[in-house]
C-alpha cells in the first residue's frame, strides 16, 4: 500500500534525525545514515533529498541526481533548489540556466529561504531576468524572517538600491526567470 510506504519512510527518516541530532540517544551518524537510506527506499522525499546531498558531498553526482529528480518531482522545495543550482552550474547535469531558474523559483514559491536569497541576489547582481526590485526585497524579507544568515544584508543592499532609483521608474519589466 502506497500510504503505508510513505508512513514507513517518514518513520525511518524521523529515526534518522533522532540519531543524527542525538535526541534521547547518543548521536550516531552511521545509524542515522542507515535509517535515512531505508527511508529513501520507501520514497520519503526528505530522506531522498538528504541522501542526495550526502552523495553530492562525496562527489557522486550520478547517484545523487536521480534522487533529487524524484524529490523535486514530488514538490520538495529543498530538492527543487538543490537541483536548480546543479542545472545552473552544469554540475552532473547538462548546464541549463532556464531550467535551473525555474526550479529555484519553484522552491521560492514554497518558502525555501535559500531560493529566496538566490533570487534576491540575482536582482542585486543585475542578472538578466532577475526578479523586479520590489519582489527581490520581498524575497529577502521572507528569507530574513526564516533566519537565513545572508538575508538581512541582501535586503539592506536592495533597499539602498531602491533609494537610489529615480521616483519615476517606467523602465520595462525584467523577463521572468
Amino acid at each position: 500500500n502506497h500510504s503505508d510506504s510513505r508512513i514507513k519512510g517518514a518513520a525511518y527518516e524521523h529515526l534518522s534525525e533522532i540519531y543524527e541530532r542525538g535526541l534521547g540517544v547518543e548521536p550516531d551518524a552511521a545509524k542515522a545514515e542507515v535509517f535515512r537510506r531505508i527511508a529513501a527506499t520507501f520514497g520519503d522525499d526528505d530522506a531522498l533529498h538528504a541522501s542526495a546531498l550526502a552523495l553530492l558531498r562525496e562527489g557522486k553526482q550520478s547517484e545523487a541526481i536521480p534522487l533529487l529528480e524524484k524529490a523535486a518531482a514530488d514538490g520538495l522545495p529543498g530538492a527543487n533548489y538543490s537541483l536548480g543550482c546543479l542545472y545552473m552550474k552544469g554540475d552532473g547535469v547538462p548546464k541549463d540556466e532556464a531550467r535551473g531558474w525555474s526550479l529555484i523559483r519553484a522552491a521560492a514559491k514554497k518558502d525555501n529561504i535559500d531560493a529566496d536569497v538566490r533570487l534576491a541576489l540575482a536582482t542585486l547582481q543585475k542578472v538578466p531576468g532577475a526578479p523586479e526590485l520590489d519582489e527581490a526585497i520581498r524575497l529577502a524579507e521572507a528569507a530574513e524572517a526564516g533566519g537565513h544568515p545572508q538575508a538581512k544584508t541582501v535586503r539592506e543592499q536592495l533597499e539602498a538600491l531602491r533609494e537610489k532609483q529615480p521616483a519615476d521608474t517606467s523602465s520595462s519589466p525584467a523577463r521572468p526567470m
